[in-house]
């Protein structure tokens, strides 16, 4: 076997691996993340009471995906 063969051969393996991978790692996520649901919104807009300010449920959404994580640790 030639070494461009074996390149070749170990560059399509490695990509491939990658892809499990990515696969892999992409089914995890959609398991653990989960957005407001409307259920969740309607929840959050009775417990609201009088405030002033309107809730942003992008920023709230934002927050539950990445910001909930590290402040938890």
């Amino acid at each position: 076997m030639t070494n461009k063969k074996r390149t070749n051969l170990l560059e399509n393996a490695t990509e491939e691996m990658l892809q499990i991978v990515n696969k892999k790692t992409m089914e995890a996520r959609e398991g653990t993340i989960q957005g407001l649901t409307r259920e969740k919104k309607e929840i959050l807009k009775s417990h609201m009471g009088s405030a002033s300010s309107k809730i942003d449920f992008n920023k709230v959404r934002e927050w539950w995906k990445y910001d909930k994580d590290e402040n938890e640790e």
